[in-house]
């Protein structure tokens, strides 16, 4: 049997100038594994997020900049640049613009101060409850669609095609009509070809506790008990197991979150 644990805390006002959001975790996994960030505004519509292992082996900066606040330009609103680096001085550069109808979104990596081939997603809402868009890369045209229709509070449905000739499918639904839990379904497809199942569901067992259980077609079993102990103390219990090894000790995999915020 496996066991792994994780520990997990935040503070959003920790002191430090610029930056008073951090968060930590630690993870065993068999072994240790350390990670933070500190993140915050650090001047009138310039935010920065730092994160890294505790060693400082791997770590990353994020730059925002909200274009309305820092120019004035009021036809700038809705418009956000993101510039992000690491250790390796490898990064991207992401423009994003949202309003109440689109969101549009374009990204290029760079790599030794040479940018690589943008790529792009358009996100349309045309009517209530109606989400539909593509994505694609350079000037090829898109390599993904993606339709989504909402009823809230009753059910929700996504159809989203990619690969060549848009043979690949994944369709999913949830549906809320269930008092106290929520079910869930995903298939996917390759043209004619079955690629996979999973079913699941989340049950509100009372205020304070939460069970989620999924499965899938390789008879794959999972299942995590959220417990809220406390304002901003959060315990998550986890099991997974193949149904076909159930039997086998060695086959389950047991593991638990603590967060604190």
């Amino acid at each position: 049997m496996d066991t792994h644990r994780k520990f997990s805390f935040e503070k959003k006002d920790l002191g430090i100038p610029l930056l008073p959001k951090f968060t930590c975790s630690t993870t065993d996994k068999g072994k240790l594994s350390s990670s933070f960030t500190l993140e915050g505004s650090i001047y009138d519509g310039v935010s920065m997020k730092n994160e890294g292992d505790a060693g400082l082996s791997s770590y990353s900066t994020e730059i925002g900049l909200d274009m309305k606040t820092l120019t004035k330009v009021d036809a700038l609103s809705g418009l956000n640049v993101t510039v992000t680096a690491d250790q390796a001085m490898k990064g991207t550069v992401k423009a994003e613009y949202k309003n109440g109808m689109a969101a549009v979104c374009v990204d290029a990596k760079v790599t030794d101060m040479a940018p690589g081939t943008p790529s792009y997603s358009v996100g349309l809402a045309p009517v209530a409850g109606v989400n539909c868009g593509f994505s694609g890369a350079g000037a090829a045209p898109p390599s993904k669609l993606a339709l989504a229709y909402t009823q809230k509070g009753a059910f929700g449905a996504y159809l989203g095609l990619s690969g060549a000739g848009f043979k690949s499918a994944e369709a999913r639904a949830i549906y809320y009509g269930i008092d106290g839990a929520d079910v869930a379904a995903k298939v996917t497809m390759d043209g004619a070809a079955f690629k996979g199942a999973t079913v699941g569901g989340k049950i509100t067992v009372d205020k304070t506790t939460k069970l989620t259980v999924v499965g899938d077609d390789k008879m794959g079993l999972k299942a995590g008990l959220a417990k809220a102990l406390a304002p901003g103390v959060t315990l998550t219990v986890g099991h997974a197991v193949s149904a076909k090894e159930i039997a086998s000790p060695a086959a389950h995999t047991l593991g638990w979150t603590l967060e604190i915020k």
